[in-house]
Protein backbone atom coordinates (compact mmCIF):
# COMPACT_ATOMS: atom_id res chain seq x y z
CA UNK A 1 0.00 0.00 0.00
CA UNK A 2 2.98 2.32 0.40
CA UNK A 3 3.58 2.02 -3.35
CA UNK A 4 -0.09 2.85 -4.02
CA UNK A 5 0.19 5.85 -1.70
CA UNK A 6 3.20 7.15 -3.61
CA UNK A 7 1.51 6.63 -6.98
CA UNK A 8 -1.75 8.31 -5.94
CA UNK A 9 0.15 11.21 -4.32
CA UNK A 10 2.04 11.91 -7.56
CA UNK A 11 -1.17 11.73 -9.60
CA UNK A 12 -2.96 14.02 -7.14
CA UNK A 13 -0.22 16.62 -7.38
CA UNK A 14 -0.52 16.56 -11.17
CA UNK A 15 -4.32 16.83 -11.06
CA UNK A 16 -4.04 19.87 -8.78
CA UNK A 17 -1.49 21.44 -11.10
CA UNK A 18 -3.78 20.93 -14.09
CA UNK A 19 -6.78 22.28 -12.20
CA UNK A 20 -8.84 19.16 -12.89
CA UNK A 21 -11.29 19.22 -10.01
CA UNK A 22 -13.06 15.94 -10.72
CA UNK A 23 -9.79 14.05 -10.95
CA UNK A 24 -8.53 15.80 -7.82
CA UNK A 25 -11.60 14.70 -5.86
CA UNK A 26 -11.27 11.12 -7.07
CA UNK A 27 -7.57 10.95 -6.27
CA UNK A 28 -8.09 12.43 -2.81
CA UNK A 29 -10.45 9.54 -2.07
CA UNK A 30 -8.11 6.98 -3.62
CA UNK A 31 -5.12 8.28 -1.69
CA UNK A 32 -7.15 8.17 1.53
CA UNK A 33 -7.82 4.49 0.82
CA UNK A 34 -4.09 3.74 0.65
CA UNK A 35 -3.47 5.72 3.83
CA UNK A 36 -6.31 4.02 5.72
CA UNK A 37 -4.96 0.59 4.89
CA UNK A 38 -1.63 1.69 6.39
CA UNK A 39 -3.50 2.92 9.49
CA UNK A 40 -2.65 6.55 8.75
CA UNK A 41 -6.11 7.51 9.86
CA UNK A 42 -5.66 11.23 10.55
CA UNK A 43 -4.13 11.84 7.13
CA UNK A 44 -6.86 9.81 5.46
CA UNK A 45 -9.58 11.80 7.23
CA UNK A 46 -8.11 15.14 6.15
CA UNK A 47 -8.03 14.05 2.52
CA UNK A 48 -11.61 12.80 2.65
CA UNK A 49 -12.80 16.02 4.23
CA UNK A 50 -11.22 17.92 1.35
CA UNK A 51 -12.68 15.50 -1.19
CA UNK A 52 -16.19 15.92 0.21
CA UNK A 53 -15.83 19.70 0.46
CA UNK A 54 -14.72 19.98 -3.18
CA UNK A 55 -17.43 17.62 -4.42
CA UNK A 56 -20.08 19.68 -2.63
CA UNK A 57 -18.66 22.89 -4.06
CA UNK A 58 -18.96 21.74 -7.69
CA UNK A 59 -22.08 19.62 -7.24
CA UNK A 60 -20.39 16.34 -8.20
CA UNK A 61 -22.81 13.91 -6.52
CA UNK A 62 -21.22 10.65 -7.62
CA UNK A 63 -17.80 11.55 -6.27
CA UNK A 64 -19.42 13.01 -3.16
CA UNK A 65 -21.10 9.66 -2.49
CA UNK A 66 -17.79 7.84 -2.95
CA UNK A 67 -16.14 10.17 -0.47
CA UNK A 68 -18.94 9.67 2.05
CA UNK A 69 -18.65 5.89 1.69
CA UNK A 70 -14.90 6.14 2.25
CA UNK A 71 -15.56 8.18 5.40
CA UNK A 72 -17.87 5.39 6.52
CA UNK A 73 -15.18 2.76 6.02
CA UNK A 74 -12.72 4.87 7.98
CA UNK A 75 -15.19 5.28 10.85
CA UNK A 76 -15.93 1.54 10.80
CA UNK A 77 -12.26 0.66 11.01
CA UNK A 78 -11.90 3.02 13.97
CA UNK A 79 -14.84 1.35 15.71
CA UNK A 80 -17.18 4.33 15.43
CA UNK A 81 -20.10 2.31 14.09
CA UNK A 82 -22.84 4.94 14.54
CA UNK A 83 -20.81 7.44 12.49
CA UNK A 84 -20.06 4.78 9.88
CA UNK A 85 -23.74 3.94 9.59
CA UNK A 86 -24.64 7.61 9.06
CA UNK A 87 -21.99 8.06 6.36
CA UNK A 88 -23.19 4.95 4.54
CA UNK A 89 -26.81 6.12 4.66
CA UNK A 90 -25.81 9.49 3.20
CA UNK A 91 -23.83 7.81 0.44
CA UNK A 92 -26.63 5.37 -0.37
CA UNK A 93 -29.16 8.16 -0.67
CA UNK A 94 -27.15 9.76 -3.46
CA UNK A 95 -26.17 6.52 -5.17
CA UNK A 96 -29.80 5.41 -5.35
CA UNK A 97 -30.79 8.75 -6.89
CA UNK A 98 -28.19 8.45 -9.65
CA UNK A 99 -28.69 4.68 -10.10
CA UNK A 100 -25.03 3.80 -9.47
CA UNK A 101 -25.58 0.04 -9.08
CA UNK A 102 -22.01 -1.03 -8.34
CA UNK A 103 -21.63 1.74 -5.79
CA UNK A 104 -24.96 0.89 -4.15
CA UNK A 105 -23.96 -2.75 -3.81
CA UNK A 106 -20.63 -1.91 -2.21
CA UNK A 107 -22.17 0.45 0.32
CA UNK A 108 -24.93 -2.05 1.13
CA UNK A 109 -22.23 -4.57 1.99
CA UNK A 110 -20.47 -2.06 4.24
CA UNK A 111 -23.77 -1.04 5.82
CA UNK A 112 -24.71 -4.65 6.51
CA UNK A 113 -21.52 -5.31 8.46
CA UNK A 114 -21.86 -2.00 10.28
CA UNK A 115 -25.45 -2.76 11.26
CA UNK A 116 -24.36 -6.17 12.52
CA UNK A 117 -21.55 -4.57 14.52
CA UNK A 118 -24.19 -2.36 16.15
CA UNK A 119 -26.04 -5.50 17.28
CA UNK A 120 -28.97 -5.22 14.88
CA UNK A 121 -29.06 -8.70 13.35
CA UNK A 122 -32.46 -8.21 11.72
CA UNK A 123 -31.40 -4.94 10.12
CA UNK A 124 -28.21 -6.59 8.89
CA UNK A 125 -30.17 -9.49 7.40
CA UNK A 126 -32.47 -7.13 5.52
CA UNK A 127 -29.48 -5.25 4.16
CA UNK A 128 -27.65 -8.38 3.01
CA UNK A 129 -30.88 -9.73 1.48
CA UNK A 130 -31.25 -6.49 -0.50
CA UNK A 131 -27.64 -6.76 -1.59
CA UNK A 132 -28.13 -10.36 -2.69
CA UNK A 133 -31.19 -9.55 -4.82
CA UNK A 134 -29.51 -6.51 -6.36
CA UNK A 135 -26.31 -8.39 -7.14
CA UNK A 136 -28.13 -11.34 -8.70
CA UNK A 137 -30.41 -9.11 -10.78
CA UNK A 138 -27.54 -6.91 -11.98
CA UNK A 139 -25.15 -9.82 -12.63
CA UNK A 140 -22.47 -8.80 -10.12
CA UNK A 141 -20.76 -12.02 -8.94
CA UNK A 142 -18.34 -10.32 -6.50
CA UNK A 143 -21.26 -8.66 -4.73
CA UNK A 144 -23.24 -11.91 -4.66
CA UNK A 145 -20.31 -13.39 -2.75
CA UNK A 146 -20.25 -10.38 -0.42
CA UNK A 147 -23.90 -10.98 0.42
CA UNK A 148 -23.34 -14.68 1.03
CA UNK A 149 -20.56 -13.96 3.52
CA UNK A 150 -22.78 -11.52 5.40
CA UNK A 151 -25.68 -13.95 5.51
CA UNK A 152 -23.37 -16.80 6.55
CA UNK A 153 -22.08 -14.69 9.43
CA UNK A 154 -25.66 -14.23 10.59
CA UNK A 155 -26.24 -17.98 10.33
CA UNK A 156 -23.25 -18.63 12.56
CA UNK A 157 -24.79 -16.39 15.19
CA UNK A 158 -27.91 -18.57 15.36
CA UNK A 159 -26.14 -21.93 15.24
CA UNK A 160 -26.60 -22.78 11.55
CA UNK A 161 -22.97 -23.85 11.23
CA UNK A 162 -23.36 -26.36 8.40
CA UNK A 163 -25.21 -23.98 6.10
CA UNK A 164 -22.80 -21.15 6.88
CA UNK A 165 -19.77 -23.34 6.26
CA UNK A 166 -21.13 -24.41 2.87
CA UNK A 167 -21.55 -20.80 1.77
CA UNK A 168 -18.16 -19.70 3.08
CA UNK A 169 -16.40 -22.66 1.47
CA UNK A 170 -17.88 -21.82 -1.93
CA UNK A 171 -16.99 -18.15 -1.51
CA UNK A 172 -13.29 -18.68 -0.81
CA UNK A 173 -12.95 -20.97 -3.84
CA UNK A 174 -14.93 -18.80 -6.25
CA UNK A 175 -12.91 -17.24 -9.07
CA UNK A 176 -14.70 -13.88 -8.75
CA UNK A 177 -14.19 -13.34 -5.03
CA UNK A 178 -12.49 -10.10 -3.97
CA UNK A 179 -9.59 -10.25 -1.56
CA UNK A 180 -11.35 -8.51 1.33
CA UNK A 181 -14.36 -10.80 0.97
CA UNK A 182 -12.18 -13.90 0.86
CA UNK A 183 -10.26 -12.80 3.94
CA UNK A 184 -13.50 -12.18 5.85
CA UNK A 185 -14.79 -15.63 4.86
CA UNK A 186 -11.52 -17.24 5.91
CA UNK A 187 -11.69 -15.56 9.32
CA UNK A 188 -15.21 -16.86 9.85
CA UNK A 189 -14.18 -20.36 8.81
CA UNK A 190 -11.25 -20.24 11.22
CA UNK A 191 -13.61 -19.27 14.05
CA UNK A 192 -15.87 -22.18 13.16
CA UNK A 193 -12.96 -24.61 12.89
CA UNK A 194 -11.89 -23.68 16.43
CA UNK A 195 -15.23 -25.02 17.68
CA UNK A 196 -15.06 -28.35 15.82
CA UNK A 197 -12.77 -31.33 15.68
CA UNK A 198 -10.63 -31.65 12.54
CA UNK A 199 -12.71 -34.66 11.51
CA UNK A 200 -15.97 -32.75 11.84
CA UNK A 201 -14.59 -29.82 9.90
CA UNK A 202 -13.30 -32.08 7.11
CA UNK A 203 -16.65 -33.84 6.79
CA UNK A 204 -18.56 -30.56 6.61
CA UNK A 205 -16.19 -29.11 4.02
CA UNK A 206 -16.48 -32.25 1.91
CA UNK A 207 -20.27 -32.09 2.06
CA UNK A 208 -20.17 -28.40 1.15
CA UNK A 209 -18.02 -29.03 -1.90
CA UNK A 210 -20.51 -31.61 -3.17
CA UNK A 211 -23.21 -28.94 -3.39
CA UNK A 212 -23.41 -27.05 -6.70
CA UNK A 213 -22.94 -23.35 -6.14
CA UNK A 214 -26.07 -22.54 -8.14
CA UNK A 215 -28.22 -24.70 -5.84
CA UNK A 216 -26.72 -23.10 -2.75
CA UNK A 217 -27.32 -19.61 -4.13
CA UNK A 218 -30.91 -20.46 -5.06
CA UNK A 219 -31.64 -21.44 -1.47
CA UNK A 220 -30.38 -18.11 -0.17
CA UNK A 221 -32.40 -16.19 -2.75
CA UNK A 222 -35.55 -18.16 -1.93
CA UNK A 223 -34.99 -17.68 1.78
CA UNK A 224 -34.64 -13.95 1.30
CA UNK A 225 -37.90 -13.84 -0.69
CA UNK A 226 -39.70 -15.75 2.06
CA UNK A 227 -38.53 -13.20 4.63
CA UNK A 228 -39.65 -10.36 2.37
CA UNK A 229 -43.11 -11.86 1.93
Amino acid sequence: YAHAEERFARSLALARQLGNQNLTILLLTNLSWALRLQKKYDQARLLLQESIRLALAIGERRLLAFGQAAMGRLAFELGDYPAAQEWFHQSLQILRQIHETWGISGVLNDLGHTTLALGDSEGARQTFDELLHLAVAAGLPPRVLDALVGLAQLQLLVGEEEAALAALTHVIHHNRVQRETKERAERLLAQLAAQLTPEQMAQMVEAACEQPFEALLARYVQRAEEYTI
